[in-house]
This record gives C-alpha cells, structure tokens and sequence, in this order.
C-alpha cells in the first residue's frame, strides 16, 4: 500500500497544488474571455454541475508552464482529471455543510496579487479585471468562496491519518536500505532480420498497431492581430493621482528595519537529556566567556558554534524585522543596537549568543523620490487598460456577428485578416509550440472562435477556416515506416528470447555473472551502493528497476527488457545492506512528517475514488 502511494505521489501533489491555487489567479492573467460562437458545447458534468467550454478552458490556461512539461503529452487528459477531482470535493464539501464566512472570503480575494498595485489591494483593479472577463463581484466571490471550501475539504481529509511507530522503522529501513549492483547490457540491433517481412505478416503488425500510426488532425486558421506597441493612446495621470496612489501604497516604498546579524550557536538536538543540555549550556557558557574576556565575536564563533555560518564568523547576512508580535530570542536581537552582543538565549533548537554588527531603522522613501516611478507606472498600467478595453471591444464585436468571417463581410475596412495554410496539430508550427495555445486552437470547431491568445507579445484571435480530424492511415501510406517498426520490434522480441535461453540461472557469482556476459560479447559494469531515495544515474531513469532490484537478495539475477532504447539489461544483485536501528533516531521525526505526507495525499485520493462511484461524470467527446 505505501509503496503504490510513493509511486503516485508526485502526481498527488500536483493535484493539491492545483486545489489550492488554480482559481485565485485566473481572473486577470489570462484573456479567457469568449463564448464559443455556437451554442457553447459543455466541457464535463459532474452530479449537477456543468462545466462550459470557456470556464474550463479560463482554469487550464493558469496552470504554469513547468507543470505544463512535466505533463507533457498527456497534460490535457490530466488537467481534465483534477478538475473533475475539484468539483467532486465541492459536492462533498456541501454535503457535509463546510462553512466559509464572508472575511475568508474576502481575505482571500484582497491578497490576491493578480488584484494588487505595487502589493496593495486595488478595488479598481479588482472591478476592471472582473468586467474585462465578464463577470460580476458576486459570481467570482462565490467561485472563491467554493475553492475554500474545496481547500478545507481536502485538510479535513488530510487531518484525518496518523503514523505508527511500526510504520515510521518500516519506512526508515525501506528508505535507508542500501543496494550495489553489476549489469551488462545487450543491444538489440544485431538481431534485426535484413530481410522484408511477408505481406501477411506485415498486414498482421499494422491491424495490431494501427494506432501508432494515427495521423494528427489539421486546422486551417484565420487570424488577425493587434499590437500593444502599434496602440495609440497617451494617459493622462494627475499630480493629485500620483499623490493619493503614493499615500494608499506607502508600505511599497518602505524600507523595513534590517540587522546585519552574527551568531554563535549551540545545537540541543529535540528530546535530548537533561546531560545533553547541560553539556550545551557550559559550552555557550564557556563562549560567553571568551567574549567577555575581549575575544574577537568571528574567532569565537568559528570554534564553538554548531551551524553552517561558523565559518564565516557567525555572520548570517542582513535580515528583515517580519510583521507582527516577535518571537522571544528575534525581540532580543531587534532590541540590540549597532556592535552590541547579546546575553545567552534559548532557543527552541538551543542556546545563541548574538551580535548586531549594523541595526538600521525602518524608513519611508520620500514622495519626491518616487513620483516619476510611481506616474509611469500608473501610465502603464492605464495604457494596458485601454488596449485591452480595446481589444475586448473589437473581440466582442467579432463574436456578436459569428466569426471574423462573418464580421469582416460587414466591416470590410476595419482589419485584414491572414489565412494560414493546413497545420498539424503534431507539428511545429509557430503557432501551436505553446502547449495551451496547441489545445485550444485543436479543440475548436469549423468557424468556431478563440479567446484572445497573446503570443510573442501580440494579440490574436483565430477562427477555424476548415479542419480535418485525426484519422487512421490505410498501410499503403505508411507502409515504409511499418516494415521499419516491424523489423525493430521482432528484432527486441528475438533478443529478448536470446537472453532467457543463454541466462537460466536465477541467481550467480560475480565470476559466474561475467562469464555469461562474455557470450554477449557484452562488458559488466558497476552500479555503486544507493538506496531507493538516492538512485544514481544509471538505474534513476528505471525506477521499476530499482524496486525490483530491493525485492531480491545478493547474487540474484534480474532481467529488465527496456524497448524504449532497444536495450535487454541483465542486472546482478551484489549485495544489499539494511541500516543499523541506532541510525533511526535523528531522522525519526523526518520520516514520520514525509510518512505523514504520504498517507494523507492517499487519504485524498482514496476519498475522490469513492465520490467517483457517487456521482455521475459524463466529458464531452471533444474532451475524450
């Protein structure tokens, strides 16, 4: 069980990541805007809730572009997946009656960036985004106040597992647990047949294989674009403007109170003994005391202090005074003047002596400092705001008569549009290298519209001209390419066989062990020790592998067929080493918070699982 919740946890945690972030900030960093020009096709229905095509496509254009990657081809079926997993955990959450009050409500949306000017709320800002998306204060409060009840949701649930002390050693000898290994590798080029396999042979593998040879389907795309740097439009931003902008965002021009900071620093470790603590007073003590007697702060620290500043003198760095009430041994330090030391202070991770080598006061940089900046910002910002006012006028128009066909019939002199050739949806095209962009435009209709697109800076708008969809070759047009794929795969399974009759043995000496590569004309190498949260290069990109390695014992054999690189490795086992128990006690509370983790993103998995067999999904075949 745990090792299928290892297996899966990345996957786990992108889901979490996009339960709590992926709708505070979608309002103003995508266009997101438009309707489908036909009678808007649903994305997916969940229970009672519809998801239409223009908000489920406004939520995959906010996921960012490393998860993006990470995804890679399978993104949009994923993306789908988390999304039906959000609104599952909403009907939950109602069911169980999950209260979200008006001040969480609102808290969330005033600290959200994307509403912010210079790291203040902007009600302005927040109005103008939401009517540039067309939506009302009261729908987004609402969406907001559903994504908390979707995050209490998922804590609940979280809060909800615990770890046992059993699971805790086991986890730390499956962690700990040390593997060395000799592998030789046999190519399997030399088995290809130069030879042209018979008709039927050939008929047999494409019937079998057909889908590997879809071909991708091809949109015809009408555009036309706008350019920011092309828009004529000159702001006008008052003294009295810039001022009362300066007084409502006076935090951003501050400058915090900072301390160049030095320490010594004793480590008690957590549930150390009395002796152990005593132990760490009498060396702080005796630190203390060279300082009194007039010793450099640097060469004191650089013998007693037990941290990673010990040597470079103690010194941390300069560090900000945070918000709020201050924690006891951070209300010492800010209470100390410039070159002044500190008494002895506990911490909760020991004892530390501190010396403020410079205090500088908090300040607010002068009005007269800032106000070219802050008028250029505003003229900036006012500028974006009118082209985009713009380009929402233009966009609207568009959908109001169809398309840009259909509105370009009626105003001929307004833009020119440009017609691009057949592109496949496997291509490189300019167009369609950002992956958003490639799923959006593919998912549209003939003459249907897209949403504003920005690309390189520049705004777009595209309708479908034609479209063929995806279809499945016949072989005479692949047939070159088949004979290619035959040979290959044929020549894996040949290789494949080849070693199961020259390897019998399940288990060999290292002499044994390199004996048998010889009749591969193959060279052994050395995998060195590691464990399984530790894989070196050579087996970390087989991570099924190395699982199958720790399941055996020293002299084992372990054959491992990788088709991806046409490669059979036969890997040897040659010694496997569990960690001593007295090794458990400093990581201990480590491998219970990961041990934790990893039980409570299962804890949420398993309940979507369940909500599954609930409630009715039903995905629009263009989602399939």
């Amino acid at each position: 069980m745990l090792t299928s919740m290892r297996k899966h946890r990345r996957f786990l945690n992108l889901f979490l990541w996009l339960v709590i972030f992926a709708f505070l900030a979608t309002i103003v960093v995508v266009w997101g805007l438009g309707e489908k020009t036909t009678a808007e096709t649903f994305a997916v229905k969940i229970g009672d809730r519809t998801i239409g095509y223009s908000e489920y496509q406004n939520r995959e254009s906010n996921v960012d572009p490393e998860t993006r990657t990470l995804m890679g081809d399978g993104f949009r079926q994923w993306f789908l997946g988390e999304v039906i997993n959000s609104e599952l955990l909403l009907l939950e959450a109602n069911r169980l009656k999950i209260p979200v009050s008006n001040v969480e409500t609102a808290a969330a949306i005033t600290q959200t960036e994307a509403f912010m000017t210079n790291g203040v709320f902007d009600i302005e800002h927040y109005q103008t985004a939401l009517e540039y998306n067309g939506l009302t204060p009261a729908a987004y409060e609402s969406s907001v106040k559903d994504q908390i009840k979707i995050n209490k949701m998922v804590q609940l649930i979280r809060d909800s597992v615990s770890v046992t002390d059993q699971e805790v050693q086991e986890e730390f000898v499956y962690q700990n647990t040390k593997l060395a290994a000799s592998y030789f590798a046999v190519p399997t080029a030399a088995y290809i047949n130069a030879s042209n396999p018979a008709d039927a042979d050939l008929n047999a593998f494409f019937t079998e294989n057909q889908e590997r040879y879809r071909i991708a389907p091809q949109v015809k795309l009408k555009y036309v674009t706008f350019n920011p740097t092309s828009f004529e439009y000159t702001p006008q931003v008052s003294d009295e403007a810039v001022r009362e902008r300066y007084t409502a965002t006076a935090a951003a021009f501050s400058e915090p109170e900072l301390l160049d900071l030095s320490e010594i620093y004793v480590k008690v470790p957590a549930g150390s003994d009395n002796e152990t603590d005593k132990k760490a007073q009498d060396k702080i003590s005796a630190a203390f005391a060279d300082l009194k007697a007039n010793k450099s702060f640097a060469d004191v620290a650089r013998q007693y202090s037990e941290d990673e500043f010990a040597a470079n003198g103690g010194f941390i760095g300069k560090i900000a005074r945070p918000e709020g009430e201050l924690p006891a041994e951070l209300a010492t330090v800010f209470a100390l003047k410039s070159g002044e030391v500190s008494n002895i202070v506990k911490t909760p991770e020991g004892y530390a002596i501190f010396r403020v080598d410079n205090h500088t006061e908090a300040r607010v940089t002068p009005y007269d400092d800032v106000k070219d900046g802050i008028r250029m910002s505003m003229e900036d910002d006012a500028r974006t705001g009118a082209y985009r006012t713009y380009i929402y006028g233009i966009y609207r128009e568009v959908l109001s008569t169809g398309n840009i066909t259909a509105y370009l019939a009626k105003n001929p002199e307004k833009f020119t549009a440009v017609e691009t050739a057949f592109i496949a949806e496997d291509s490189n095209n300019a167009f369609i290298t950002d992956p958003d962009i490639r799923s959006t435009l593919f998912t549209l209709g003939k003459t249907e519209v897209s949403p504003i697109l920005e690309i390189n800076g520049t705004s777009y708008i595209f309708e479908i001209a034609d479209r063929v969809n995806s279809r499945l070759p016949e072989l005479s047009e692949v047939r070159e390419r088949v004979i290619a794929d035959y040979k290959t795969d044929k020549a894996f399974e040949a290789a494949v066989a080849d070693v199961n009759a020259k390897v019998t043995a399940t288990s060999m000496t290292e002499q044994e062990f390199a004996s048998a590569s010889k009749a591969f004309n193959a060279t052994v190498e050395k995998i060195p020790a590691f464990t399984r949260m530790a894989m070196p290069s050579s087996v970390a990109w087989a991570s099924d592998l190395a699982e199958m390695l720790f399941k055996n014992k020293a002299g084992d054999l372990v054959t491992y067929p990788m088709p991806l690189g046409k490669m059979i490795y036969v890997v040897r086992v040659d010694s496997v080493a569990k960690p001593a128990a007295s090794e458990l006690a400093p990581i201990r509370e480590s491998i219970a918070l990961y041990l934790k983790e990893v039980k409570a993103e299962a804890a949420v998995a398993g309940v979507i699982d369940t909500l599954k067999t609930q409630h009715p999904v039903v995905v629009s075949p263009s989602f399939q």
